[in-house]
């Protein structure tokens, strides 16, 4: 469903844009027009997340590697076996 909603998306922006080129003006629907700006908002700000968790699990991940990196050293300070 997701894939058909991209490809009819794709499909309906190169049309609009191919008509715009062939000098046909179309009027939208204003709601369609709001709709779509509100769709392409959500979308940027999802990524926007999606970056940022992708992000944060990266930290994490440095950070809980580091953090073994120091537990091991402090045990070898002390002679314990590995």
């Amino acid at each position: 469903m997701r894939a058909t909603r991209t490809v009819s998306r794709l499909w309906t922006r190169s049309s609009r844009n191919f008509s715009a080129t062939a000098g046909v003006v179309v009027q939208q629907d204003p709601a369609f027009q709001e709709a779509d700006k509100a769709y392409a908002e959500a979308m940027h700000e999802a990524q926007v997340m999606r970056d940022e968790i992708a992000n944060l699990e990266e930290q994490k991940e440095l950070l809980s590697q580091a953090g073994l990196d120091r537990s091991d050293s402090f045990l070898n300070r002390f002679g314990a076996p590995a």
